[in-house]
């Protein structure tokens, strides 16, 4: 069973790096998260939140400068939406990332600093997430 440490090395490993540099890279990347006494645990046993937690931990460990984030809050119970959304903001702020966060609720839009609103593939707004909000709640 693949365990939390693992799934945050494997991109490091497949860049072959050296194995003290894997191991340094998981535990700073999984002490960031509040993951690290999670470390050795199975994935089967974590929760939706902590799965997402894991997945943002293996970009911070390849050192990303983009977070890619298709519906993270998705599946979470409410208090783990927004733990997670406070990390991501967190982790923006401290480590100068970009979060491109993909969703279809409106609320989130509260979150970001721009917005972009697709339809069919193809940019019918952008700007103010204020302002998009407000645009469609119309």
């Amino acid at each position: 069973m693949p365990t939390v440490g693992a799934d945050v090395a494997f991109g490091l490993v497949s860049e072959n790096l050296p194995l003290p540099i894997v191991r340094g890279r998981v535990s700073e990347a999984l002490t960031a998260v509040n993951l690290a006494h999670l470390a050795r645990r199975p994935i089967y046993a974590l929760s939706g939140g902590q799965k997402q937690r894991v997945a943002i931990a293996g970009a911070i460990a390849r050192h990303c400068e983009v977070l890619l984030l298709d519906e993270p809050t998705a599946l979470l119970d409410p208090d783990s939406q927004i733990e997670l959304v406070m990390l991501v903001q967190k982790l923006v702020k401290e480590r100068h990332l970009t979060a491109l966060w993909v969703t279809h609720r409106l609320i989130e839009l509260d979150y970001c600093d721009r917005a972009v609103l697709l339809r069919e593939g193809h940019v019918v707004a952008e700007g103010d997430p204020t302002r998009l909000r407000n645009l469609l709640e119309t």
